[in-house]
């Protein structure tokens, strides 16, 4: 009769720690997914060195495409809040502007990897073609690693310094 008692005791005690720790995870998920809630996951990473990220420590960055077909960074920092790098839509923008050239390029690299050849050459050719389309050098580097070649009249925006990196407020 103690015996089971007893069991039940640690039962209910190994039930309730249980419940604890998945209630936590699942908060601390939500709150992180809902920074990018509206759109959609194309790339995600882990940063294995937060502290060289600018004056902010990113654990890990999320690219997302967003409605209009435009990408968002966001970064997850050291205690879980998210912050927007880049919020609205526009051309020109690195994502080695914010974080390292490799992790920049794994990113990227990601994302490349999920779309069809097709439109990887015609992304590509417009950036030969077209005086407004610049490749990030992420992507140029993505796109090498992948297998594609880069012409060299392709329009490829320089490689930031760490120095340059800046953090969202």
């Amino acid at each position: 009769m103690i015996i089971r008692r007893l069991f039940y005791l640690i039962l209910a005690i190994f039930t309730a720690s249980l419940l604890i720790l998945i209630s936590g995870q699942q908060a601390a998920l939500s709150s992180t997914s809902s920074c990018y809630s509206r759109g959609i996951v194309v790339a995600e990473i882990s940063n294995p060195q937060p502290q060289v990220t600018g004056d902010r420590s990113m654990k890990s960055f999320v690219l997302l495409e967003m409605p209009n077909h435009w990408q968002k960074l966001v970064g997850v920092d050291q205690q879980g809040q998210c912050f927007d790098y880049v919020e609205r839509p526009t051309n020109y923008v690195t994502l080695s502007a914010f974080m390292p050239i490799e992790l920049a390029t794994d990113l990227v690299t990601q994302r490349w990897s999920k779309l069809s050849a097709r439109s990887v050459t015609s992304s590509i050719a417009a950036s030969t073609s077209n005086p407004n389309i610049w490749l990030a050098p992420e992507d140029a580097l993505a796109l090498h690693r992948l297998g594609y070649q880069i012409p060299a009249m392709a329009k490829v925006l320089p490689t930031l310094s760490p120095y340059q990196f800046v953090a969202a407020k």
